[in-house]
């Protein structure tokens, strides 16, 4: 069974609030049972899972940062398939968001699923080239 410091707990905190990665996985790259470190949640041994919950939440709005580099990727012309995925990398994120708020009632939960289920993708329109008179004629 590992041993909570308070250095352990700041790295596993710190390594959550820098990724998109669970925590099972976060306890796998730095050699800690997860059941360990769950208990330790659980228990809020040592007022770790305070440190855990602000962990997560700035873990989400990391997130949320993602999702609007996603969304606001200036690239013109991507291939469908770039679009698609873009598109998942979104929706997983938002899901994500939804579901990390561990101090969140129901109602606050589909709220906030409410409002990101408002983010769409739209294709950014193609700039007007200066000198083509004809478009320009057609457009006033």
């Amino acid at each position: 069974m590992a041993v909570y410091t308070d250095e352990l707990g700041d790295d596993i905190c710190g390594k959550i609030m820098d990724s998109s990665f669970g925590l099972k996985r976060i306890c796998r790259q730095m050699g800690q049972p997860y059941s360990t470190v769950r208990l330790w949640i659980f228990k809020n041994h040592h007022g770790f899972a305070d440190k855990y919950a602000h962990a997560k939440q700035m873990q989400a709005e990391r997130l949320a940062d993602e999702i609007l580099e996603i969304a606001d990727d200036a690239s013109i012309d991507l291939p469908k398939d770039a679009i698609r995925r873009a598109g998942m990398r979104i929706e997983s994120r938002k899901w994500l968001i939804t579901n990390l708020a561990t101090d969140k009632t129901a109602k606050q939960k589909d709220e906030t699923k409410d409002q990101l289920m408002k983010i769409t993708i739209k294709k950014a329109p193609r700039p007007q080239l200066p000198g083509n008179r004809a478009q320009d004629a057609a457009i006033q």
